[in-house]
């Protein structure tokens, strides 16, 4: 301590300049990222104008498991005008959602944060059904304020094609880049199982069988999962009677803390026939 003051002493009027500067400097590193993403004001999309082909509506519940319990109404649309991705023709949905809902995930630094979820738009395989990509908007997010992450999905091994079977299995990997760098990129691997073909699912005031799929989590290069992390798991209820826009009940155990429950509550046309 007393070699610091000696050279400080030494260095007299320079050193008061010398750590005016490097305070400043330290405040245009921190704050200028910050300041940057506040004022980068972005608001939900509005998809009440979109003319779908086809539309399921959940009743999302949602249990963090620490306190945070909420509820909201999802109206998946499948857009007109179907685009191709990769030579893949896709069907592209989007996701209304009402109200916003809030969720709790981990988070670096501070343990955990309070996320509201405004968009969703998904791109998947007419053909097989595989998730190409997937896009999701956060907003009212600590110091990012807006966030859109791309969700990419690759390296499909083992997967069969639609229409499913019991005991099928496959793995792919999920690339997320978020377009703040204040968010990291990362990639998930998942391991995903038929486990039933028959499996009987109450949705809107109606039974269905269904294949039901697990998906569990097996490695990412996350540091901070936003959920459990390795070994948490997805299930998705697939009618089997026929190709559709999406599983008509599906329990995320990953994407949260928690579990995410999404019901169909209403399609058109029904499960299976579209």
């Amino acid at each position: 301590m007393n070699k610091i003051r000696t050279i400080l002493k030494k260095l007299g009027w320079k050193w008061r300049i010398l750590f005016i500067v490097s305070i400043v400097i330290v405040a245009v590193i921190v704050l200028t990222p910050t300041i940057y993403y506040l004022l980068r004001e972005r608001e939900a999309p509005d998809y009440s104008d979109i003319v779908s082909n086809a539309r399921m509506t959940y009743h999302v519940a949602y249990d963090s498991g620490d306190g945070m319990v909420n509820e909201s109404t999802f109206v998946v649309k499948v857009v007109e005008n179907h685009e191709d991705i990769d030579s893949h023709s896709v069907i592209y949905t989007v996701t209304e959602m009402d109200p916003l809902p809030k969720r709790s995930v981990n988070a670096i630094i501070v343990g955990s944060a309070t996320v509201t979820l405004a968009a969703n738009e998904i791109y998947r395989s007419a053909d097989d059904l595989r998730v190409l990509i997937n896009e999701v908007m956060q907003v009212d997010l600590p110091l990012v304020n807006t966030a859109i992450s791309t969700k990419t999905f690759s390296d499909y091994n083992g997967y069969p094609g639609w229409p499913y079977s019991k005991g099928d299995t496959w793995t792919y990997t999920m690339f997320v880049d978020p377009d703040t760098s204040l968010q990291p990129k990362y990639t998930d691997t998942y391991r995903a199982e038929v486990v039933e073909d028959d499996a009987f699912v109450i949705a809107a005031d109606a039974g269905y069988e269904c294949f039901k799929v697990v998906h569990t989590l097996i490695d990412t290069d996350n540091k901070t999962p936003a959920g459990i992390g390795i070994g948490s798991t997805r299930i998705e209820y697939w009618v089997n009677t026929g190709k559709y826009i999406a599983p008509i009940k599906i329990e995320d155990g990953i994407t949260y803390k928690g579990i995410d429950t999404r019901t169909m509550m209403d399609a058109d046309p029904p499960p299976g026939s579209w």
